[in-house]
């Protein structure tokens, strides 16, 4: 008699990818440019508007993982 293992879900909203060694060090390399120039993008960006920014992105993830409302009016 053969055991059966349980079935895996897999969360289809989250890419897979299978790369070789050379691909994923171009990738994380990649990421940290991109990394670098973001930061650089916010440097000189006021406390406020950082701030701001901060909750706008908390906003935008609310989104994305559907816990999104509209404030009351």
């Amino acid at each position: 008699m053969a055991i059966k293992k349980p079935l895996q879900r897999v969360d289809v909203r989250k890419p897979y990818l299978k790369l070789t060694q050379a691909r994923f060090e171009y990738l994380q390399q990649l990421r940290q440019t991109t990394h670098g120039k973001i930061a650089q993008m916010f440097v000189n960006l006021s406390e406020d508007r950082l701030l701001r920014v901060i909750q706008e992105l908390a906003i935008i993830n609310d989104v994305f993982e559907g816990k999104a409302s509209e404030p009351p009016s």
